[in-house]
């Protein structure tokens, strides 16, 4: 019996290693050919999601990251704790440092890549403890638990990585961040806010010039001059006053406000709280945004293929 399982632990530790290797230098690959740098990833518009993310290439990213998500599910269902951590720094290792070398395209995440083997043996750790917790749907759930670690531990990489890559050029990403935010021209809901707070704003000062005590004096004035200004005067308040209340009745027929004409960051530190704390510290800021978005799509599609894939996998290494 021990001596079947020795044969077993022989075969499974160069097939997990195998597999864990080709599998990230697949992902290397198709990283590489979609070109995502944190550059697209600060300025991720509709023409960022078009070329480089709903690609077939990112789709067969995620596909062999998924694959050696499987493949360090089953190195910790089959190989006990400390073999399985060899076995995967044994494989994911070479794997980065080759990625690293071969691709270009992977390089704006360097951290990521090269500290790829932490969230791996974190996977291993949480999914061997889970296995020995958990009395029903044991694998499946312990596959999910295992790769929810490594997906939380990725995102701080990724988090280190986007401050290390965006601190040094920090205005410049930010200003393109914004351009990005205000976009090209400004949407019709965005136009009208924006009318709508500058026509505020003109109704209030024409109001406390109205209400203020020179205008009572030149308007009760006997003079022609003071008594038509007053006429006009007033009447502008009407017409600002009925704008303002209307704001859409403006944009008949007018061409777009464009957002390069607007001071985008005075204005999203006006309306929005907390901006000028997020401008000063965006190089934190955003990567946390970015990993957020990764959480949320590691729960989605990580987990369930990830731990699809890694019982697929041991019903087909069964017996080896």
């Amino acid at each position: 019996m021990l001596g079947m399982q020795a044969i077993n632990l022989n075969k499974t530790i160069p097939i997990t290693i195998t597999g864990l290797f080709l599998s990230l230098l697949a992902a290397g690959f198709f990283l590489n050919t979609t070109g995502l740098s944190w550059n697209d990833l600060v300025t991720l518009g509709i023409e960022t999601a078009q070329t480089k993310l709903l690609t077939l290439n990112f789709a067969f990213f995620l596909l062999f990251v998924s694959i050696a998500l499987s493949f360090a599910c089953i190195a910790a269902l089959k190989l006990g704790l400390r073999n399985a951590m060899l076995s995967i720094l044994a494989g994911s290792l070479p794997a980065a440092i080759l990625s690293f070398a071969l691709f270009p395209g992977v390089r704006d995440h360097a951290i990521v890549v090269l500290g790829i083997p932490i969230p791996l043996m974190a996977l291993a750790w949480t999914t061997s403890v889970k296995l020995a917790e958990i009395k029903k749907l044991t694998r499946f759930r312990s596959f999910m638990a295992g790769i929810g670690t490594f997906t939380l531990i990725l995102c701080i990489l990724i988090v280190l990585s986007g401050s290390l890559a965006i601190m040094p050029e920090q205005k410049a990403y930010l200003a393109q961040w914004e351009k990005e935010i205000g976009g090209q021209a400004a949407g019709r809901d965005t136009q009208l806010q924006i009318m709508k707070a500058t026509l505020d704003s003109q109704f209030n000062l024409l109001a406390d010039i109205h209400s203020s005590e020179q205008y009572a004096a030149m308007s009760q004035s006997e003079d022609p001059s003071a008594q038509a200004f007053d006429e006009y005067f007033v009447n502008l308040v009407m017409q600002v006053d009925r704008a303002r209340k209307h704001p859409e009745s403006l944009l008949e027929g007018n061409a777009p406000v464009k957002m390069e004409n607007l001071d985008v960051h005075s204005l999203l530190e006006k309306q929005v709280p907390g901006y000028a704390l997020f401008s000063e510290y965006f190089y934190i800021a955003y990567p946390l945004i970015i990993a957020m978005l990764v959480i949320s799509f590691g729960n989605l599609v990580f987990r369930l293929l990830g731990s699809t894939l890694a019982l697929l996998l041991s019903v087909l290494m069964k017996n080896i």
